[in-house]
C-alpha cells in the first residue's frame, strides 16, 4: 500500500521507536547503553530508523548509539520493480514530513527527484544518507545497485554512499542441508548419501524424486528443477519461454513455489499439457525442497555471479552454467551445454557434484565477514596530531565516518612528562604508537626519548623502557615503526637511529617488554625522509628513503614486522617531485602523487599490486580539480574523499571529488593539522590479561 495518509506513515514512525530502547532497557546498566549498542534494520518498512537515531543521539552528542542497516537494501527492487502502486512504498508528497516527527531541517534528507512523479517525500533516500553501513546479499547486487537498472532512481544516492556498502553471502545449515545426514532423505524410497556414495546414492534420491511426484522413472534422463517465488524477477518468464525448446529435449521439469496468482495457474497449465513431463508445485514444501539438489544454471546476478563459477571443460573447474542477461535463448543456450554435458561426459558432470559437495557454505565466513561490518560501524576512529591556539601538542580523537570531534587526549598523563612534540607513528588493531620529545633543562631534547603505546579503548597505555642511546650521540633523529609480527603474535616497535653516517636499528616487543639491537639496518648511502611518517600495511612498515648514492635516487624502504629484515621498493617511472604522500587503501600500499595546472590541482593514486613472482604499480584513480586555498594533503579516506588543510594549514577542509563540495571541519581550538589516523578499536591488553574473576596475569 502507498503510504501516502497520515496513519500509515504515523504506524511506520511507531514502528522506529526501537530508539527509545535505551531509555527503557538496561543496556549494560548505563544510561544510553553501554557502547556496545547497534541497531539493525531489515525490511523498509524500517528505513526511518536512522534517520531517527541521528535526530535523537548523534545531533545531541551522544555518540554510543550505532545503526547497522543489514536488509534494507534487498528489498529495494523487490518494493519497487513490480507493479505501480508497489512503487510507491516508502513514498509520497513532499508534505507527508509532517507526519514523521522530525525537526524541520531533516527534510532535505527526504526530498528526492523522480523523472517521473518529480520531487517527492523518500525515506530509502534518507534512510541511506544516515545510516552507518548498508549489507546486501551479494558483492555482486552491491555493485548492481549502482547502476540506473538495479538502483531503481536511487543509484545516485548509492554511489554517493558506496563506501558505506558491503555484499555478504549467506550461509547454510550444514547439517540441515548435508545429505549425509539430512532427516529428509530417510524415508519414500530416499537414501542419505556421502562424496564416497555419491555414483549409488544420488541417483536412488533421483528416482525417488520421480516416483514421489509420479512421473515415468528413467534414471538416464536429465531432471531440471526451480524451486523460488513465482515472480518475474526470479526468471519465472523465462523458463515459460524455454518450455517448448526443453519438452523437445526428453528432460524432466519440476517447479515448486509460491506467487503471483497468474503465474501460479501458469504453472498448473504446464502441467496439465505437459503431465509427464512437467510438475509444477504451488506453495511451498520443507521436504520437497530438501529432495531438490542439483548442478546450478542461473543468470548471474546478485549473488549468482558470486557462488556459481562458470564451469570450464578444458581445466575442469567451476561449479555450474551462468547467462549474462535476462534472454530466454540465453538461458536455452546455458541448458543445452549442461544437457550435453549430462550426456556426454559424465566424468565432468560428477566433477561438478563433487566440487560443489565439497564447498564450505556455511555460516562461519558470512559471520565474520558481518562482524567485520559491525566492528567498521562501531569502533572505527581517527587520531587527529595537532596544536592547540597557544601552540601545544594536542592529540584528538574523532568519529571517523563523520569527523566529528569525541575527545582529547591527556597528554601528560600519557608520557608522565612535559612534552615539546608529539608524533602518531601508526595503529594496529587498535593499538596507538604515540613518540614525543620531552623537556629538559629547559630545552626541547629530539629524537623521539619517549615512546608510549596507547589502547584508546580500554583506556590502558604503557610507556616503553629506556632505550640504548650511544653516550656521544648529539642531538639527533629516530625514524619510528610500529606493527604486528603474524609469527610470533607479538606487537613490536622498531627504532631506527642515524648518526656518523650509520644506522643503529632496535627492535621493542610488547610480549618481552625489552630492546634489542638487530644486525638488520637500511644502507649508509640511504637517508630517511625526516618530514615523512611510516605507513604500515600486512605486517610491514614503509619509509620514504633518498639514495644519496645514486643521485638521489627515491625509492621506499620496508621493513618486515615478522623477519626483522629491511628492503627496497621501487617505485613506478614517475617524477619524483610529484609524489605528495603515501598511504593504505583496501590493504594495498598507495602512492599519492600531486598534478597541479594553472588554477586547480588534482591526486593521482597508484597501487602496489603485490604477488609472489612481483610487485608491480598500476594508477587506480585520480582525485580532480582541487581549490587552491586546500593545499595540504591530510588523509585519503575510504570513501575517495580527501582531507586537506588550508594553505596556512590552520584548519580541516572535507573535499568530495564527486560533488566538488568542500566541508569545513569545525573543531573547537585546533590549528595546525598534520596528520590524521583511522584505527578500529579492539580489547589488545598492553599490560597483562584479565582472568574473568578480575585477576591481572602476566602476559
Amino acid at each position: 500500500m502507498a503510504c501516502t495518509t497520515k496513519s500509515e506513515w504515523t504506524k511506520m514512525a511507531l514502528a522506529n521507536k526501537s530508539g527509545f530502547v535505551p531509555w527503557h532497557v538496561p543496556c549494560g546498566g548505563i544510561c544510553y547503553g553501554d557502547g556496545n549498542l547497534a541497531f539493525i534494520a531489515n525490511d523498509w518498512h524500517t528505513a526511518l530508523l536512522p534517520v531517527y537515531l541521528k535526530a535523537y543521539y548523534r545531533d545531541n552528542d551522544i555518540q554510543i548509539v550505532v545503526y547497522l542497516n543489514q536488509g534494507l537494501i534487498h528489498f529495494i527492487s523487490e518494493t519497487l520493480e513490480t507493479e505501480a502502486v508497489e512503487q510507491l512504498k516508502g513514498r509520497g508528497p513532499v508534505a507527508d514530513f509532517a507526519y514523521v516527527d522530525l525537526p524541520a531541517h531533516y527534510l532535505d534528507l527526504f526530498k528526492f527527484y523522480d523523472p517521473v512523479r518529480g520531487e517527492h517525500f523518500n525515506i530509502f533516500a534518507a534512510g541511506l544518507k544516515t545510516t552507518n553501513r548498508v549489507v546486501t546479499v551479494s558483492h555482486g547486487y552491491s555493485w548492481e545497485l549502482k547502476t540506473p537498472e538495479g538502483g531503481w532512481g536511487l543509484h545516485g544516492i548509492i554511489n554517493e554512499n558506496d563506501w558505506k556498502f558491503r555484499g555478504i553471502v549467506n550461509g547454510i545449515d550444514t547439517k540441515d542441508w548435508n545429505p549425509q545426514c539430512d532427516v529428509n532423505l530417510t524415508s519414500y524410497g530416499y537414501t542419505n548419501y556421502s562424496l564416497e556414495t555419491l555414483k549409488t546414492g544420488k541417483p536412488q534420491c533421483k528416482a525417488a524424486l520421480q516416483k514421489e511426484l509420479g512421473l515415468p522413472i528413467r534414471e538416464d534422463v536429465l531432471v531440471i528443477g526451480f524451486i523460488g517465488r513465482l515472480d518475474h524477477q526470479k526468471g519465472v518468464d523465462l523458463i515459460a519461454e524455454a518450455i517448448p525448446w526443453m519438452m523437445d529435449q526428453d528432460v524432466r521439469l519440476i517447479m515448486l513455489g509460491i506467487g503471483r496468482l497468474d503465474l501460479e495457474q501458469m504453472l498448473r497449465q504446464f502441467e496439465n499439457h505437459h503431465h509427464d513431463k512437467i510438475k509444477g508445485w504451488v506453495g511451498f514444501s520443507v521436504k520437497m525442497a530438501h529432495r531438490i539438489t542439483a548442478v546450478p544454471v542461473v543468470h548471474a546476478v546478485g549473488g549468482l555471479r558470486d557462488t556459481v563459477h562458470p564451469f570450464d571443460p578444458f581445466n575442469e573447474s567451476g561449479l555450474g552454467w551462468t547467462f549474462d542477461s535476462a534472454d530466454a535463448n540465453k538461458l536455452i543456450h546455458a541448458l543445452g551445454n549442461c544437457l550435453l554435458t549430462y550426456r556426454e561426459y559424465k566424468q565432468s558432470w560428477e566433477g561438478l557434484q563433487r566440487r560443489w559437495m565439497m564447498q564450505d557454505l556455511s555460516w562461519d565466513n558470512a559471520a565474520q565477514n558481518y562482524e567485520e561490518v559491525l566492528v567498521a560501524a562501531k569502533y572505527q576512529w581517527a587520531i587527529l596530531r595537532h596544536l592547540d591556539e597557544w601552540g601545544n601538542p594536542r592529540v584528538s580523537i574523532l568519529s571517523n565516518d563523520t569527523l566529528e570531534l569525541s575527545g582529547d587526549v591527556d597528554l601528560f598523563q600519557l608520557f608522565q612528562h612535559q612534552v615539546g612534540e608529539v608524533q602518531v607513528f601508526g595503529a594496529c588493531n587498535g593499538i596507538i604508537c604515540l613518540a614525543a620529545t620531552l623537556w629538559k633543562d629547559g630545552k626541547m631534547i629530539w629524537g623521539y626519548e619517549q615512546l608510549v603505546l596507547w589502547n584508546p579503548a580500554t583506556r590502558e597505555s604503557k610507556m616503553l623502557p629506556p632505550i640504548h642511546r650511544p653516550s656521544d650521540l648529539p642531538d639527533h633523529f629516530s625514524h619510528i615503526g610500529f606493527g604486528f609480527d603474524s609469527k610470533t603474535n607479538d606487537y613490536k616497535v622498531v627504532r631506527i637511529l642515524h648518526y656518523k653516517s650509520q644506522y643503529e636499528v632496535a627492535v621493542y616487543s610488547l610480549s618481552a617488554d625489552s630492546w634489542r639491537v638487530i644486525d638488520s639496518s637500511p644502507n649508509p648511502s640511504c637517508s630517511i625522509h625526516s618530514s615523512r611518517y611510516p605507513s604500515y600495511v600486512n605486517g610491514v612498515d614503509h619509509w620514504w628513503v633518498f639514495d644519496t648514492g645514486k643521485g638521489y635516487r627515491l625509492f621506499l624502504l620496508s621493513f618486515d614486522m615478522s623477519n626483522e629484515v629491511f628492503k627496497k621498493v621501487l617505485l613506478p617511472p614517475i617524477e619524483a617531485s610529484l609524489i605528495e604522500d603515501f598511504a593504505v587503501i583496501n590493504d594495498s600500499l598507495a602512492l599519492i602523487l600531486r598534478c597541479e595546472d594553472e588554477l586547480y590541482y588534482s591526486f593521482d593514486i597508484w597501487v602496489l599490486n603485490e604477488s609472489v613472482v612481483e610487485r608491480t604499480w598500476a594508477k587506480l584513480l585520480t582525485i580532480g580539480r582541487i581549490p587552491p586555498c586546500l593545499w595540504t594533503l591530510i588523509q585519503l579516506r575510504e570513501d575517495g574523499s580527501v582531507v586537506l588543510s588550508d594553505s596556512n594549514m590552520e584548519g580541516l577542509k572535507l573535499y568530495d571529488p564527486r560533488t566538488q563540495e568542500v566541508r569545513d571541519l569545525r573543531i573547537n581550538g585546533t590549528v595546525y593539522c598534520s596528520e590524521l589516523v583511522s584505527y578500529t578499536e579492539s580489547i589488545v591488553f598492553l599490560n597483562g590479561w584479565w582472568d574473568l574473576l578480575g585477576h591481572q596475569e602476566s602476559s
